[in-house]
């Protein structure tokens, strides 16, 4: 025990009577110990902060303030936004979570960093005195620069959470002062200000105290948010001070903590005291330490790229967010499926049995995933110390000796070690970190859900409606701060009186590792058999060595992705497996490169780049192309068991992997002995020989989307339509006039009032699942509303999640509803099938396949299978084969589908064309995919992708083919015929040579590079559309617009009015609107309290003006370096480029009216309406998938949609 310790403890045992006690004394080490090392401390208050962070994070309401902002508003008055904020609060019996969080931070959280940063300080001023040889206690005053703004720090916030609690009325104010003391308290006991002597310094504290009562006072007086205005009073104006002191105050404590830290890095003298003679050697050693960070920072390398790939996928990325809200979902599913009214959900109709099978299934399946979740963090958690230990720890070739003149310092003392002890800690402590993060961005989206329902109800939401949905969150947060925790402890308990960097060769860290036999230890340990705790240490629970390790992620990975494929109920109970499938799969990975890096250092090869190399080689000759369009129509229905062959044939080139894995570590253990070479060597031919036949089987049995031979027959009766024959049809079955020489006598309801004919020229924007979802439901209910909407409509032109969502509006349409005899029954057969596809996990066998298959694909010639990606290596056929379970229409052709829909029993129905917009990569143009003829005339600088590949195309890959979202969906090659690629004639031919052979014409990309709106595929049908009822143009005098009687063109340019509807899923449609740029700084009740609104349906400049520029981001570091880059984005279809287009598009409608004259001219109607996806509250993910409580609040978001007057309603 140190001295520190020992000390600590007769502190204690002073003022402790009875402090003898073995119990007490065990206490009294652990406090001592806690809160006399800075790295413990460091902990600490890391997983004090998760903590706080967590609460803090359930204190949001809709409009997005919280209790850090409350703290901050002078403003308390009736009319504040302070007040607004506390009302909120009651009426949903939170304002108890408040008071604690304000409670905790003075009594625990405070005292916490007051001690980390006072120790931290201590160390850094004993170590930049101790580096003149001759320390004195008079270069210990240099400690004053370091305590003297952290105490400032803690007044403020003390003094800030007096405030806060005080202005929550009733108990708040009594709340306060029990905190302040035993805040001041904590600070006294735990930062020990005695043994400091902080005291005796009276003129730095007197010194302190000025410059806080200048700071506080600046603020007070100095600053606009804080300012005496009406409803501001000195307690709000005071409270407010503190809270902006404090920011200035944290950004000193870590400039200066920084500084000191940099100055004794670099042997920089900041001592009272002279230098000493010859002590030029402490920056030799000091060199020396700074290439042993920089070296541990190189050999950790993968461990770091590892923890940014799972940065991107949980923090960054929303996704993760919606994954995490879904299994936690299960606690007020639970209470719903078994009646109890928890006040979050309608109560079941009384008599309704519980469906206690579901409740099993339910529990049975959130279990399984929470808990391979929790295994997974701990695992990925393990393998991050793991592989940064041991690479830092391992003798790197060529080591060179100590120099000489320098002191011996034993192993584990040496600077050098202790980093490494602490590096490998501190990354294994990343992906909790990371985890919580992750787990607070839930609790916010889900508090500000229940505070927004909570704020319009009668009488307010009870406590438990609006924390019930986080108790799961909380939970799975809380086990990951301990699980953390807890591992560094244990750490600390095994640690090694050896050294942690570059000191033990490789037979000593294998045997340690497991992979060679243990020699016998002498001792106690030996004659039982027991490892050492040295040992024990590198095997995850004790149990899994190393060596292992590898195959219990992989094993693990396969166990979750077949709970996913599994068809029935699994997908109504189990939640989505992507989380764990992350987490499980990064562990592999990882244990993979942190081999090759042991081998990398240990023999001073870069093997990495000899893959890469190898996947160079194979790129170029063309075998790793296992990205490509599905080609030609699938048949048959989608086999249930599809998912299940794909991952059978996944499972066993797994298990290829563990063989050649084993062969490999064998001959590690063994190298060069003739008993490995009789046993191993076949391997070597027997696992690529394994890997040919898997990929062979895979080809043809993996998947039932095989595609078929290009012959035409489906293509020859479905053929494509030229735009002015599809439009001169439209307009024909609009007029419904029995004959050329008849008046037009439409079917469709007119407006009242001034009268004519609304039609409709739909856009949807992209945005993941949903702009897919959102799309679907809101184009469902419009049609539900009106059921003349799909014979008002002449197309829909949809990019990215907008496209899949009019795939998936189409393929559960009517036509899809052979049973279903009249519109309520179609209505209710389309609505489920929407449902289905919403609730459909697109996420889970995606995010699978790509960090297992598809790396595999590039090590692999897969592009020789027929079969793209031999029908399992490619992260595309996984996602195309889980939609069309979702929607079984989508594996259909495009043109087929709609041919169906039109003909036969629906021979006289329109059904809106379809225009799925991606990128094609090589030259940056629009590739649509449609069953009109897509030509270079009516839609410039465009590419036809069915006219290129010369035949149908499945709806499902059509749409993915405009969804292939940046890096998650792989771009997609597209194989045409050798004499249809790239013709840059007026139109693609329709007839190719069928001997012809095909290539790779081209790649497609996302639409959203493009234009993320399909607003320049609108603008092009509505100009079209103008040209057709004026005639001038008419290519086609038979079929075409020319055909069109003058007398029914003129009755339809007379009464038609156009109208675009975009439908748009921005996550706050009102900012783009807002009079000034920037964030409000002085809010008022009324931007704090949400507003009630209801209408999906507004006109485009109320929510959206995207003619208006935009405002500036604020400052961008680095701009000479990133801003060219900044410039590309901005100016892409996701920016710049894709508003212009949005602003043309509403300009051509109101030019269309001008030109029409008629009804169209004296309409009053907005010539482009914004059917907007609303910021509920309820977080709706960019990526694919989707929450219960996000399909539920979409379907009831969509209900609400309406574009025609009351008169109009059916």
């Amino acid at each position: 025990m140190s001295g520190a310790t020992s000390g600590a403890i007769e502190r204690i045992r002073a003022h402790v009577p009875g402090f003898l006690d073995a119990a007490a004394r065990r206490a009294g080490e652990g406090l001592a110990f806690v809160f006399g090392s800075a790295r413990i401390l460091g902990v600490a208050l890391v997983s004090a902060g998760m903590i706080m962070l967590l609460l803090r994070s359930m204190l949001y309401v809709r409009t997005g303030w919280g209790v850090e902002d409350y703290l901050g508003w002078a403003d308390d008055g009736p009319a504040g936004p302070a007040a607004a904020l506390l009302e909120l609060w009651r009426r949903c019996q939170l304002l108890w979570l408040a008071r604690l969080y304000m409670a905790l931070d003075s009594i625990a959280f405070v005292p916490i960093y007051a001690a980390f940063f006072l120790k931290t300080g201590w160390v850094l001023a004993q170590a930049l005195d101790d580096d003149t040889g001759r320390p004195t206690p008079a270069g210990r005053r240099w400690f004053a620069l370091f305590w003297v703004p952290v105490l400032m720090l803690v007044a403020v916030d003390l003094l800030e959470n007096l405030a806060g609690l005080q202005r929550t009325g009733g108990y708040g104010a009594v709340i306060g002062a029990i905190a302040l003391v035993l805040g001041i308290a904590g600070v006294w006991g735990l930062a020990a200000l005695g043994v400091w002597k902080i005291p005796a310094h009276r003129g730095a504290l007197a010194l302190g105290l000025l410059l806080l009562a200048a700071l506080l006072a600046g603020m007070f007086f100095g600053t606009d948010a804080c300012a005496a205005v009406d409803g501001a009073s000195w307690r709000g104006r005071l409270g407010c001070a503190a809270h902006r002191s404090k920011s200035w105050l944290i950004v000193a404590v870590f400039s200066l903590l920084a500084a000191a830290g940099i100055c004794w890095l670099f042997g920089a003298v900041l001592s009272t005291h002279a230098d000493v003679a010859g002590n030029p050697e402490r920056a030799r050693r000091r060199a020396d330490l700074r290439a042993a960070i920089f070296d541990c920072l190189v050999r950790s390398r993968y461990v770091l790229a590892a923890l940014a790939l799972f940065a991107a996928l949980t923090v960054v990325m929303d996704q993760s967010r919606d994954i995490i809200a879904s299994t936690a979902s299960f606690v007020p599913r639970f209470f719903t499926m078994i009646h109890v009214d928890w006040g979050g959900a309608p109560a079941p109709a009384p008599g309704v049995a519980i469906d206690w099978v579901g409740v099993l299934w339910l529990l049975a399946g959130s279990l399984t995933v929470f808990g391979l979740s929790i295994l997974g963090l701990a695992l990925l958690v393990f393998a991050c110390w793991l592989w940064t230990r041991s690479v830092c720890h391992l003798r790197s070739a060529g080591r060179r000796p100590v120099a000489a003149g320098f002191e011996p310092a034993r192993d584990g003392n040496r600077h050098e070690d202790i980093f490494a002890r602490d590096w490998a800690r501190v990354l294994a402590l990343v992906p909790v970190l990371l985890v919580v993060l992750l787990c607070a961005n839930v609790l916010e989206d889900l508090a500000k859900a229940q505070t927004g329902a909570g704020a319009h109800s009668a009488g307010g939401f009870g406590w438990l409606a609006c924390l019930l949905p986080s108790v799961g969150v909380v939970a799975f947060a809380v086990l990951a701060v301990f699980a953390g925790g807890g591992f560094i402890w244990r750490r600390g308990d095994r640690a090694s009186t050896a050294g942690y960097y570059d000191c033990i060769d490789w037979a000593d860290w294998s045997t340690r590792a497991g992979l060679m036999d243990a020699k016998p230890h002498a001792g106690p340990a030996a004659a039982s058999g027991d490892a050492r705790p040295t040992d024990l240490k590198y095997n995850f629970l004790g149990k899994v060595t190393p060596y292992l390790l590898p195959m219990v992620a992989l094993g693990l990975v396969f166990l979750c992705r077949l709970i996913d494929v599994l068809p029935g109920r699994t997908g109504d109970y189990f939640p989505s497996m992507a989380f764990p499938v992350i987490l499980l799969s990064l562990t592999f990975w990882l244990c993979f490169f942190g081999w090759l890096s042991l081998l990398e250092v240990y023999d001073a090869v870069p093997w990495v780049l000899v893959l890469v190399a190898w996947i160079g080689v194979l790129g170029l000759a063309g075998l790793t192309d296992n990205h490509l369009v599905w080609p030609g129509p699938l048949e048959g229905e989608p086999s249930t068991w599809g998912g299940i062959r794909m991952w059978a044939c996944s499972a066993v080139l797994g298990g290829v992997i563990v063989v050649a894995y084993r062969w490999a570590m064998e001959r590690v253990r063994h190298p060069g002995t003739v008993a490995s070479l009789k046993v191993y060597w076949p391997l070597v031919l027997v696992v690529p020989a394994l890997t040919i036949a898997i990929m062979v089987v895979g080809n043809y049995f993996a998947t039932a989307r095989r595609p078929q031979a290009p012959a035409v027959p489906a293509q020859a009766a479905a053929p494509a339509v030229p735009l002015e024959t599809a439009l001169a049809g439209w307009l024909r079955t609009i007029c419904h006039a029995p004959d050329d020489n008849s008046p037009c006598a439409p079917q469709l309801a007119p407006r009242p009032g001034r009268g004519g004919y609304d039609v409709y020229f739909v856009s949807s924007e992209g945005g993941g699942i949903r702009a897919a979802m959102w799309t679907a439901f809101a184009l469902h209910e419009l049609e539900a509303e009106d059921p003349g909407f799909a014979q008002r409509t002449f197309a829909v032109s949809g990019v990215s999640g907008g496209a899949i969502g009019a795939a998936v509006y189409r393929a559960c349409s009517e036509g899809a509803q052979g049973a279903a005899r009249t519109a309520r029954e179609a209505r209710d057969a389309r609505e489920t099938c929407i449902r289905r596809f919403a609730q459909t996990d697109l996420l889970s066998p995606l995010l699978s396949s790509w960090m297992f298959e598809d790396l595999l694909g590039r090590l692999v010639p897969s592009g020789l299978c027929r079969t793209p990606g031999c029908g399992f290596m490619s992260r595309g056929a996984w996602f195309e084969q889980t939609m069309e379970v979702g929607a079984p229409r989508l594996r259909r052709g495009m043109r087929e589908l709609r041919h169906a829909d039109t003909t036969g029993p629906n021979a006289g129905k329109h059904v809106p064309y379809l225009l799925l917009n991606a990128t094609w990569v090589e030259t940056g143009e629009r590739a649509i995919a449609s069953e009109l003829v897509v030509s270079q005339t009516d839609f410039p600088g465009s590419k036809d992708q069915l006219g290129l590949v010369g035949a149908d195309m499945p709806l499902g890959a059509a749409a993915h083919n405009a969804a292939r979202f940046p890096y998650v969906n792989a771009i997609g090659g597209l194989k045409t015929p050798a004499d249809l690629c790239d013709r840059r004639g007026v139109a693609v031919p329709g007839k190719h040579s069928p001997d012809a052979d095909t290539r790779i014409c081209g790649h497609l990309a996302d639409g959203g590079y493009f234009d993320n709106g399909g607003a320049q595929s609108t603008t092009d049908l509505v100009r079209a559309f103008v040209a057709c009822l004026a005639a001038r143009e008419a290519k086609d005098a038979a079929t075409g617009c020319g055909s069109l009687p003058e007398g029914q063109r003129t009755w339809l340019r007379e009464n038609l009015v156009p109208r675009v509807l975009m439908i748009r899923n921005e996550s706050d449609p009102g900012a783009a609107v807002a009079d000034r740029c920037g964030e409000i700084a002085q809010p008022a009740a009324a931007d704090v309290f949400p507003v009630v609104d209801n209408a999906c349906t507004a006109p485009i400049g109320k929510r959206y003006q995207p003619a208006r520029p935009l405002c500036a981001q604020g400052k961008v570091p680095y701009l000479d370096l990133i801003g060219p880059l900044l410039a590309v984005i901005n100016t892409s279809g996701v920016g710049a480029a894709g508003r212009l287009a949005e602003a043309r598009e509403a300009d051509a409608i109101v030019q269309a009216r001008i030109a029409m004259r008629g009804k169209a001219a004296a309409a009053t109607t907005e010539p482009v309406t914004a059917i907007d996806l609303l910021p509920k509250g309820v977080h709706f993910p960019l990526g694919w998938h989707l929450s219960h409580s996000g399909v539920d609040n979409m379907s009831e978001q969509a209900a609400n949609c309406r574009i025609l007057p009351a008169a109009d309603k059916s």
